[in-house]
């Protein structure tokens, strides 16, 4: 990582006027505060450069489209509420009319989407309806994802499936228990990230009345097991190795990873986003 970003710096130095030298300062945007960790980022700085990219005349629609996400990205933070500010709705609009058809568009709607449902759950099935025929497959596809979730969330989930360690694993036993079911993958870099405190969640809250299942989309079993053994992960796994063709995940439109479903003592689906306050919303349900 290091020495990509100091051949990033380079080739900004050495080209000063290719149309490239845009993507090299993306690069030394996103990395440089991860090198040096002595630094804190000024995000103010990083909020400037980030629109001087997105507003080169010359940079490539790509690399404007990325500039602009990651400022979407750090005024969502910024703001720090569950529903969207005006002027975040209308940066995301925005960027939708201008870049019609790529994958982000997808994210960007179902933050739309979500934050709808937060404050009127009507106008945020209406609008479900109209993403479902977007011209943007992706758009489509996670609205697609959205009803299905929607769906599951109306009564009690049921699963059930022989883990990788041949136990078997059926929610209609879980019942009475609070339930976390995490699709991941060893090659997911937040997957990885997360999942120390993952496991320190569920050491300290199992005997409270966690359960955790998780739905792997790894292709390597090898690999996945070796991950298991070395991070000390202790629940039961579902694994056929198809990647993101994974039975399971594949079932309830799981578009990205990491991503964790909340089962209350019920077995309803409670959340599917919960990973902002993750431990605080496991022991309200064990309060409960």
């Amino acid at each position: 990582m290091m020495r990509l970003v100091w051949c990033a710096r380079e080739f900004q130095t050495a080209y000063p006027k290719d149309p490239r030298r845009w993507e090299a300062k993306l690069i030394t945007l996103q990395y440089d505060s991860m090198l040096d960790a002595a630094e804190s980022p000024d995000p103010a700085k990083i909020e400037s450069e980030l629109k001087e990219v997105a507003a080169a005349p010359d940079a490539p629609k790509p690399v404007k489209a990325e500039a602009r996400i990651n400022l979407i990205g750090m005024h969502a933070e910024a703001s720090g509420q569950d529903t969207l500010t005006p002027d975040l709705e209308a940066e995301m609009l925005s960027f939708i009319h201008d870049f019609p058809d790529v994958p982000d568009d997808a994210q960007l709607q179902k933050m739309r989407y979500e934050s709808l449902k937060k404050s009127d759950p009507a106008k945020a099935a209406e609008f479900l309806d109209t993403l479902l025929k977007d011209a943007n497959p992706a758009v489509a596809d996670m609205a697609q994802a959205q009803v299905q979730i929607r769906d599951i969330e109306k009564k009690p989930l049921e699963l059930e499936f022989t883990a990788m360690d041949g136990s078997k694993v059926d929610l209609k036993k879980l019942r009475g228990k609070v339930v976390m079911i995490d699709f991941w993958a060893t090659w997911c870099g937040p997957c990885m990230e997360a999942m120390p405190d993952v496991v320190k969640l569920y050491n300290r809250l199992h005997d409270k009345g966690l359960e955790i299942i998780g739905i792997s989309l790894d292709q390597d079993e090898g690999r996945l097991k070796a991950v298991i053994k070395s991070t000390g992960i202790l629940w039961p796994q579902y694994f056929d190795g198809k990647g993101w063709q994974n039975q399971i995940s594949s079932r309830y439109g799981i578009a990205e990873i990491p991503s964790m479903w909340l089962l209350d003592r019920k077995g309803m689906v409670v959340d599917t986003d919960p990973e902002d306050g993750l431990e605080e919303k496991i022991e309200k349900l064990l309060g409960q």
